[in-house]
């Protein structure tokens, strides 16, 4: 009989056992799709307030239309496209424009990049790009117009560290948002 009570309390504290390493396991997966889901979410976050930042009224659309004004509607085609010649050719900060404080406009904004912490996730790296946008053919292009599609894309980390929560099916993924902007936004 001893025998037999002995090998029950053995098989019961095996079972206990497998029963505890499962709670904790499944404990662990909980844990890691919250912080997946707080970090996701923080990363949205940080994008959106790069969006905000240069939809907002203190930038510009374009250096030339900061300092000129420009009608909406020209009067003619040859002075729609007299006018499209004098925006900026290349996009990137002006002289002086050594910080995102002294941006003045949109295209101050390409290649952009930037370390955010944010309090009890972690650091974000974010880049943003800035390039001219064809409306009707829904594609970057080269040639200037009167539409910039500014992006920005935040990692959950900074590169180089071996940690990453956002990801998808293993490999390191980035939040991406994209926003065209349009000097006749106000019409």
């Amino acid at each position: 009989m001893v025998r037999f009570e002995m090998m029950f309390l053995i098989f019961a504290g095996v079972l206990l056992s497998i029963l505890i390493l499962t709670e904790n396991t499944g404990n662990i997966s909980s844990d890691e799709t919250i912080l997946t889901s707080k970090t996701g979410l923080n990363a949205i976050s940080v994008a959106n307030s790069y969006i905000e930042k240069v939809t907002s009224n203190s930038i510009y659309f374009d250096e030339f239309t900061r300092t000129h004004s420009v009608q909406p509607r020209p009067a003619s085609p040859s002075d729609s496209a007299a006018l499209l010649a004098s925006l900026s050719s290349t996009l990137g900060p002006d002289y002086g424009e050594t910080s995102i404080n002294t941006f003045d406009d949109v295209d101050d904004f390409n290649n952009y990049n930037d370390t955010v912490s944010v309090a009890g996730v972690g650091l974000f790296h974010v880049i943003c790009t800035v390039q001219y946008y064809d409306p009707s053919a829904d594609t970057t292009t080269s040639s200037k117009t009167w539409y910039k599609l500014f992006t920005v894309a935040v990692t959950d980390t900074v590169p180089g560290s071996d940690i990453h929560y956002l990801q998808v099916q293993g490999r390191q993924v980035a939040i991406h948002r994209s926003v065209v902007l349009s000097y006749y936004n106000f019409l």
